[in-house]
């Protein structure tokens, strides 16, 4: 692929694409002022008012704020305010762990409150039989290019966010790896693409400083040195999730928890789209109207790519009994969280802390439940990292990874991304937040490698990014070859394949990592045939950039638009073709970039709906 310059001088003679001026002049103009900022403070002054007493408990006003406060290359003052005095207080809070854990817990918790109200308040229009409530953009996903699109457009438009998790920052909050995209910024304007110097992981609009991803380098980060000497940082996953999670309680107007949309139910109607939700914990369904609705749901679930049937059999039974553990730990832990939570909001005496640790010790009990796992995939670490970190409150007595991080051995099936941050894990170099108590297992467990080539720690470096340098360790070993079948024992796992020879070959190991795929089924194809007309969406400047129908306001974007690469705008197309990219087009930088330019193309073409700030109305 060449060396780092090599790539940067490539990268920008096709840097045209990223250049988003034209459309922040568009909808600047659609505006007719004041400045984005202004209306953008104005919506987050109104969304922090109910944190107005946590504010107060940390001390505020003991927050240092530089005068002058420095300001970075690219500096734009009609996306940012020098004065901004929000930057310093979250500068502060993504700083200290403590602090960060506590702003995380008021922000769930108010996001439940809420959530629940917003759902009873659906619940009671369709018991009353009235009209659907409707919403005015509605936003189906939670992730990075949810929030991005949020800091957009909710300056200017009431936003409401539907997701199936239970937490808004989407499965960035449960996944303690160091994740695949740099969050270094050097230029606020320059290009939005790898090397080049601009926001390549997009969680807000490419001009915003604050709350930007750079925020999170202040925080625990693994560097790499690069060919050229220079180093790059990789921050951990959860970090990003709460970042996103921050920005997007400071943008959008409402989220619902736990709802999955039933996309083959989606319906044109000539009140707006009618949206039906399932609720992942109980079944029910309701619906809303909406005026406009946003897909960022992401490429898909974890499926296996192994062909046998047994085989695919397994991987689905692991995973739904896993879910049903889960379903049935969670409802038994409800009430003892809710009991906790009122307890933490009193004075500390003694017999106050008696019952928080007996409610402790009987939360971690109820964990124990949830049945060992011999087959893993990275949903399972994410969905027992969500049990641990949320709802048994980082309980090192409930820490649900032991037994793999202590086991004697593992097979990994797969020979990815997704395989080789599962082995950080395991290895104990992934974040500190991986780990009880934050200190790495000193266990390291043998690892036998599927589906890859190189046999040396030497010959894996040579062939994949220096990100992974570590991975081939001095006690792990390959096969070549791709698993064929893996299949449970009484206290281990079989793997399967057929060597060079054509000789059936056996493996048997403690756990096996299954790191194969994903299921790639873009919601498009579940949507009701020949209800919508369904096209690829282009920006202002002609530029493809999502499918939808617009005249009908569904945007379907990011990866879950599931675009070719024959299909992306030209330049492009020639970074794909001249670095030697395989065909992935669910990275963020390349979703980041499109998704930024259908949002900023919409906000440009439709008239505010919010009222419109005073100017100069800042916190």
């Amino acid at each position: 692929m060449g060396t780092l310059s090599e790539l940067k001088r490539i990268i920008e003679g096709y840097s045209g694409i990223a250049d988003v001026s034209e459309l922040l002049k568009k909808l600047l103009d659609n505006i007719s002022g004041p400045d984005f900022v202004v209306w953008q403070q104005s919506t987050r002054q109104e969304h922090l008012q109910i944190f107005a007493q946590f504010f107060e408990q940390i001390g505020v006003n003991d927050t240092p704020q530089p005068t002058p406060r420095p300001l970075p290359a690219g500096f734009d003052r009609r996306f940012n305010d020098p004065a901004d005095p929000i930057a310093p207080i979250f500068e502060r809070i993504f700083g200290d762990a403590r602090l960060l854990r506590r702003w995380m817990k008021q922000l769930d918790e108010h996001i439940e409150r809420t959530s629940n109200l917003k759902l009873d308040e659906i619940d009671l229009a369709a018991r009353s039989g009235q009209r659907p409530v409707r919403k005015s953009i509605v936003i189906i996903g939670g992730g990075p290019l949810t929030c991005l699109v949020a800091s957009i457009l909710a300056p200017f438009h009431r936003v409401t966010v539907i997701t199936d998790q239970r937490r808004i920052g989407g499965d960035w909050r449960n996944s303690p790896f160091w994740i695949n995209s740099s969050c270094a910024i050097s230029d606020f304007s320059a290009p939005a693409l790898p090397t080049q110097g601009g926001p390549t992981t997009h969680v807000v609009n490419s001009r915003q400083v604050y709350l930007n991803v750079d925020l999170l380098l202040k925080g625990e980060t693994k560097t790499v040195t690069c060919d050229d000497g220079s180093t790059v940082q990789y921050v951990p996953g959860t970090a990003l999730g709460d970042l996103i999670a921050t920005n997007m309680v400071l943008d959008i107007d409402e989220c619902l928890l736990g709802q999955r949309v039933d996309f083959s139910r989606l319906r044109r109607t000539q009140d707006g789209l009618l949206v039906e939700m399932v609720d992942a914990s109980d079944g029910t369904r309701r619906t809303l109207l909406a005026d406009t609705v946003i897909c960022l749901t992401g490429p898909g679930r974890e499926q296996t790519k192994i062909a046998d049937t047994k085989t695919r059999q397994l991987h689905g039974r692991v995973a739904r009994e896993l879910d049903e553990d889960l379903l049935m730990v969670r409802g038994q832990l409800a009430p003892l969280r809710k009991e906790r939570r009122q307890l933490e909001g009193v004075p500390t005496t003694p017999r106050v802390r008696k019952r928080l640790q007996e409610i402790r010790r009987e939360m971690a009990q109820i964990a124990k439940k949830v049945r060992p796992q011999r087959v893993w995939t990275l949903t399972a670490i994410q969905k027992l990292y969500e049990l641990w970190s949320y709802d048994l409150d980082y309980d090192p007595g409930a820490y649900p990874f032991t037994d793999i991080l202590y086991a004697e051995s593992i097979g990994f099936i797969g020979d990815g991304n997704t395989m080789c941050v599962a082995k950080e894990i395991i290895d104990g170099t992934a974040p500190s937040c991986a780990y009880r108590n934050g200190s790495s297992p000193a266990g390291r467990p043998r690892a036998t490698l599927y589906n890859v080539q190189a046999s040396t720690p030497e010959k894996f470096n040579e062939q994949n990014r220096r990100r992974y340098a570590n991975v081939f360790t001095p006690g792990t070993r390959s096969i070549p070859d791709k698993a064929t079948w893996y299949e449970l024992q009484e206290t281990s796992v079989e793997i399967v394949h057929y060597d060079a020879d054509g000789l059936l070959r056996r493996n048997t190991f403690g756990f096996l990592f299954d790191a194969t795929g994903l299921d790639r089924k873009p919601p498009e194809s579940l949507l009701y045939r020949g209800l919508f007309d369904m096209v690829d969406v282009k920006d202002l400047e002609s530029n493809v950039v999502a499918r939808g129908d617009t005249k009908a306001g569904l945007y379907i974007a990011g990866s879950a638009a599931d675009l070719e690469i024959s299909q992306l705008p030209g330049d492009l197309q020639a970074i794909f073709r001249e670095l030697k990219l395989s065909d992935n087009t669910i990275s963020l930088w390349l979703n980041g970039l499109l998704v930024e330019r259908m949002v900023l193309s919409i906000a440009a073409t439709r008239p505010p709906t919010r009222r419109r700030p005073l100017t100069g109305n800042r916190y």
